[in-house]
């Protein structure tokens, strides 16, 4: 993710970061909250990690990320 770009600046300065993939769905990933990260997909569904949850996420991802 580039800070420098226009589209990442605005969504994170609202606190929600929006995913559009190749498929056409823009998922998205709502920060506003210290102590819960919400992930939000396009037909309603939703995801509620508290804070130590989306750390195990993140380490996860960054480990599975460096094989």
């Amino acid at each position: 993710m580039d800070p420098n770009l226009p589209e990442e600046n605005d969504s994170l300065k609202s606190g929600v970061l929006t995913l559009c993939g190749t498929q056409g769905c823009c998922p998205t990933v709502d920060f506003n909250n210290p102590s819960e990260i919400v992930l939000r997909d396009d037909h309603g569904g939703m995801v509620r990690l508290t804070s130590a949850e989306w750390g195990e996420l993140t380490q996860f991802v960054m480990k599975s990320s460096q094989n």
